[in-house]
């Protein structure tokens, strides 16, 4: 480590770290105060009985510090593809910005430890001499340790283009064109300074709702993706490559602006269509379809009423497999943009032909999809005469599961072959913790590069995880009785113990507030435990196994499902077992629970059945609900993120997925599809 502490060291001068005036913080959103309000100033969640939570208990390690006496952190934002980003206040200039902590020991090797720090610098150097709006800024380098750095940057209020896309589908080509500009604007500085970011997509687009000016995008991780990549070489091409131009797809391909438009134009693609140019469910077809595959026209699968033919030519040339063919640059791209708004003007179109109306059948019709897969028709729909099945075409299957990212099963977990006992999908499907039966777990990243982390084993197999995201504890349970707890933040040493509930546990999740968590048993009893007493109490107790349980946000409800497929809602109410005509009924499964997620707002679950069938269910008008046949498509657990977007971890033997749900779509139609379901 002499080498790097060397380099370091030479470069950048260490920084003091010191408790701030921030004393405590909001379990809901983990903002700071020093202050004592009634609500939180952030998120407006009421003081958790008598006082906020004090800091120094929380599970963020930089929470209420202060850097250099220049920046005191006042926000856990999350977790980001290198590292931990806090929001902090400047001292000196006083405006919110964006710190991500970076620790090199996590990859565990020195040569990428040595790396990754030289390459930080230099793409701290590179970013801070970019002055465009559209980019997100670094402005410095700082060093907490030899291995710990903190880059400092802008931070974003807004949510990423990907999230946008996931809740809306796809987008309004007037709202298109002005995100692609401004992006293609920030890529033009970059561009002409010899910079590429390399790593183009909606997850690394942040849109803001600006107040008098419509949206704003700016550009994150200008580069840091790519660099990450490449002192990670031995690990091939990694995440999702919907976006990766053909030369990025070839080990000899040769990398430069170009790379970024074909990139920019797949993100064009995807919002004017809802769906990226090559979508297969293994990375690889992906990859070689860009390589090798037609240029396909946007009007495979959106009507030419819906988008002027200049798009579609513009695309083409974006696309082209030869770089030489293409815009050569972000700056070519905006003019290029340009040109066609002026054509659109000239003609007296502002806007382009007729335009669909969100949430009709007609646009969830025009939604092409990213799998190949047959395409029944939904059961309980309501095309329930011969004669209405040769009139009506229903929406296929494959057009509401997608598959966003297909990843090799770490080695550790293939040789020796292991066999999966346990899964927990992370919100918005940015990570997997996986179980095997040698009782270990295994934290593995999706959306990110975060490196798969495994954790002690325990005694007995696992069968049940949940997640406390905000705290970084991870819950797991199964045949010898007992949770326990692991920190994501810690890989060594045994697991917390708990407690024993004295039966095989076979379902458990976490509330949102990280203090109870709920358990189900295979002696038929729905648990409460509460973190912070240590009081063990049922809520329900039935003579079937509990397979499901999750906590309904925004109440005092538990949704339960049992072997026989009963499905329903039970309230949680200290030193009260609740029995069956307590159970508020939901519309029985055809078989057992596999797995289920509640929406952020409580008002819509999805169940996925034995039989890989998915549910989607309105929890507030009961007899509202959707069969959607998923069984092609090999799902183990669900989760919701906090925009309300469903994802899906799907398994095989030697692949970990990500597929999107597009429920948003589906939960417009359940009105309409009640009456059908139950008759």
């Amino acid at each position: 480590m002499a080498r790097h502490r060397k380099y370091a060291e030479g470069r950048l001068s260490r920084v003091k770290i010191t408790k701030s005036d921030l004393q405590v913080y909001c379990p809901v959103c983990t903002r700071c105060f020093a202050e004592d309000p009634e609500l939180c100033p952030e998120c407006a969640s009421p003081r958790p009985g008598e006082a906020w939570l004090p800091i120094q208990d929380a599970s963020y390690h930089y929470l209420g510090k202060e850097l250099d006496g220049r920046y005191v952190v006042d926000r856990f934002i999350g977790a980001g593809a290198t590292g931990d980003v806090y929001r902090a206040i400047g001292t000196r200039i006083q405006r919110p910005f964006a710190l991500k902590i970076v620790d090199t020991r996590r990859y565990g090797r020195q040569d990428i430890e040595e790396e990754l720090a030289r390459r930080l610098q230099m793409e701290v150097d590179a970013m801070s001499r970019l002055r465009n709006p559209h980019v997100v800024n670094a402005y410095e380098l700082i060093q907490i340790s030899d291995q710990i750095f903190v880059m400092v940057m802008d931070f974003v209020d807004g949510v990423t283009l990907l999230e946008r896309l996931e809740k809306i589908g796809r987008l309004e080509v007037a709202e298109t064109v002005e995100i692609v500009r401004q992006v293609a604007n920030g890529l033009h500085e970059a561009h002409q300074r010899g910079i590429i970011h390399r790593d183009i997509k909606p997850d690394n687009i942040m849109i803001e709702q600006m107040p008098a000016s419509g949206v704003f995008a700016r550009v994150l991780d200008f580069g840091i993706a790519y660099m990450v990549d490449s002192v990670r070489v031995t690990s091939g091409f990694r995440g999702t490559p919907l976006y990766a131009s053909p030369e990025q797809c070839q080990s000899s391909g040769s990398l430069g602006p170009h790379s970024d438009v074909y990139s920019l134009g797949c993100v064009l693609f995807h919002l004017l269509t809802g769906r990226p140019p090559y979508s297969f469910d293994r990375a690889l077809a992906v990859m070689e379809a860009h390589v090798e595959a037609p240029i396909p026209s946007l009007f495979d699968f959106i009507s030419p009423a819906q988008v002027p033919a200049e798009f579609d030519e513009l695309l083409r040339r974006m696309l082209a497999k030869d770089p030489s063919e293409r815009p050569r640059d972000g700056g070519a791209v905006v003019r290029e943009l340009d040109a066609i708004s002026r054509a659109l003007r000239s003609r007296g179109l502002e806007q382009p032909g007729p335009q669909v109306p969100r949430g009709t059948d007609t646009e969830l019709g025009d939604q092409d999809t990213s799998v190949r897969a047959p395409a029944p028709m939904l059961p309980g729909s309501t095309l329930s005469r011969a004669s209405d099945i040769s009139e009506a075409k229903p929406p296929p299957a494959q057009r509401i599961v997608r598959l966003v990212a297909s990843i090799a099963l770490p080695e550790r977990l293939l040789d020796p072959p292991r066999r999966i006992s346990a899964q927990f999908v992370g919100p918005g499907g940015d990570y997997a913790v996986l179980a095997d039966d040698s009782r270990q777990l295994h934290l593995i990243g999706l959306k990110t590069h975060l490196a798969t982390m495994s954790f002690a084993s325990v005694s007995g197999l696992l069968r049940a995880i949940c997640v406390d995201a905000k705290r970084g504890d991870v819950y797991g349970g199964g045949d010898d009785h007992c949770v326990y707890r692991w920190s994501m933040g810690l890989t060594s040493g045994m697991p917390h113990k708990v407690v024993d509930v004295g039966a095989k546990i076979l379902t458990l999740d976490c509330h949102p507030d990280g203090f109870k968590l709920v358990i189900g048993t295979a002696d038929g009893r729905a648990l409460i435990y509460d973190l912070r007493t240590g009081r063990l109490e049922p809520i329900y107790i039935t003579g079937l196994k509990v397979l499901m349980v999750k906590f309904v946000p925004n109440s005092t409800r538990v949704l339960l499902g049992c072997e026989s497929g009963r499905l329903g809602t039970v309230v949680i109410e200290r030193g009260k077992v609740a029995d069956s005509s307590q159970v508020v009924e939901l519309e029985p499964l055809d078989s057992f629970p596999r797995c289920g997620a509640v929406g952020p707002g409580g008002d819509v679950a999805a169940i996925l059945e034995g039989t890989g069938r998915l549910r989607v269910f309105d929890m507030i008008e009961r007899s509202a609900f959707l069969r959607v046949e998923a069984s092609y498509a090999p799902l183990r657990d669900l989760a919701f993120s906090s925009s309300g977007s469903l994802h899906a971890l799907g398994l095989t033997d030697e692949d970990l997925q990500l597929w999107s749900i597009r429920q948003e779509q589906l939960v417009r139609h359940l009105s309409g599809m009640s009456s059908a379901a139950t008759t």
